[in-house]
């Protein structure tokens, strides 16, 4: 969102120095909590297009952690026996 903002707004100085973080973030987000299924969550971020998810304590809006795309990929890719597609 940050990046998309710099972007659409790159010849607008003024704006970049005075715009805050709360004006240009989203507050539906997709999360997921730390006992969630990697695959279940690989799926919502490829249905999505997520690069990444917040992980979010269970019962609270805490976020805990973040898994993104690379973080999925170096599991499957680390542990032969872990099989995304079964």
């Amino acid at each position: 969102d940050i990046a998309k903002i710099l972007i659409e707004r790159l010849g607008d100085p003024d704006y970049m120095h005075n715009v805050s973080i709360k004006t240009i973030m989203k507050y539906d987000i997709m999360t997921a909590e730390p006992i969630s299924d990697i695959r279940r969550v690989a799926k919502v971020m490829v249905k999505y297009h997520l690069s990444c998810i917040p992980i979010v304590e269970s019962g609270s809006e805490k976020v805990v952690g973040i898994i993104s795309r690379s973080d999925i990929l170096r599991a499957v890719s680390s542990d032969q026996h872990f099989q995304l597609w079964a």
